[in-house]
């Protein structure tokens, strides 16, 4: 009776035990894949942490400090803004870079450097140049009717700052044939009123000898009038007096 009454009790133990484990395992994955809050938050310092060290060294980089001076060129040679307006856009680019992640700084130093290139280039520069000149000498009127515009380099792509200088090279292609083709007719005229010039000219010559060669008689045989002898001379040349 009280062998039975253990092999009773050892089977509900057993039963007992198999039950918790199976409750163990069906928990024990949900428990693996929702991490406590404070390891969530470990991770995101340990990814901000990381995130500032590369910032850090992009900033102090030799490549950094080669964009920055290169900007620093290109706002020494501009003829558009002014002191005040270069201090501007120099906050601006710093703004920008003090709110970037350390992705984000290496694809904006990347993109200034190429914009850089066409920038600081003697087909950019000569674009540009061509620009401000315009703007700064023609009238307001004019300036609309030309239709262009000074790129903003400072929040442009360089892809969008490619796109823009091929449009103003294409204006100020038409412009410049424009003017070629003025100029030539201008030439044109001044070339015909020369030749006008000079065939009336000729033309009051031939008109001013045809007038001294019919004026030429017995009178005036070399062109100089002479007039007849009027005076009377005595028969005789002892005469005294009048006579």
């Amino acid at each position: 009776m009280t062998f039975t009454f253990e092999r009773m009790m050892l089977k509900q133990i057993g039963l007992i035990l198999v039950v918790a484990g199976a409750s163990i395992g069906f928990w024990q994955p949900a428990i693996a894949a929702d991490p406590p809050a404070k390891q969530t938050d470990r991770n995101q310092r340990d990814g901000n942490q990381r995130d500032r060290v590369r910032r850090d060294l992009i900033l102090k980089s030799e490549l950094w400090r080669n964009t920055l001076a290169g900007l620093d060129q290109w706002l020494s040679i501009q003829t558009m803004y002014s002191k005040k307006e270069i201090e501007g856009i120099r906050n601006q680019v710093m703004g920008r870079v003090e709110k970037m992640s350390a992705d984000e700084l290496e694809a904006f130093r990347q993109d200034l450097d190429a914009k850089l290139v066409m920038l600081l280039g003697p087909e950019g520069r000569d674009i540009l140049d061509w620009v401000a000149a315009n703007l700064a000498a023609a009238a307001p009127a004019y300036r609309k009717k030309m239709d262009i515009q000074y790129p903003d380099v400072a929040r442009l792509t360089a892809a969008q700052l490619r796109e823009q200088l091929d449009l103003l090279e294409e204006k100020r292609s038409a412009a410049q044939n424009q003017t070629a083709a003025l100029d030539r007719a201008r030439q044109a005229r001044i070339a015909g009123l020369r030749a006008e010039q000079r065939q009336e000219s000729e033309e009051r010559q031939r008109t001013l000898d045809r007038g001294a060669a019919s004026a030429s008689s017995p009178y005036h045989p070399s062109g100089v009038r002479q007039y007849p002898n009027v005076v009377s001379y005595p028969q005789y040349g002892w005469g005294f007096g009048f006579w």
